[in-house]
């Protein structure tokens, strides 16, 4: 009996310097096991996603910078 199982889809690899890449990766993971909160502070880290998202950002822990 298998019960419970989710399979995660990783998109293709980011370039070693591409830093927003990987962090849009990372909330990606975060959100697919069930990290929705931490996927959104990680989001938030972007001021233009923070201006979009307005009062989401401020509930995940994040000041206006």
């Amino acid at each position: 009996m298998v019960t419970g199982c989710n399979t995660i889809t990783y998109t293709a690899s980011c370039k070693p310097e591409d830093s927003v890449c990987q962090r849009n990766q990372n909330a990606q993971t975060l959100a697919l096991i069930g990290q929705e909160d931490a996927a959104l502070q990680l989001m938030c880290e972007d001021s233009d996603i923070r201006n979009t998202l307005g009062d989401e950002c401020a509930g995940a822990g994040h000041n206006s910078r």
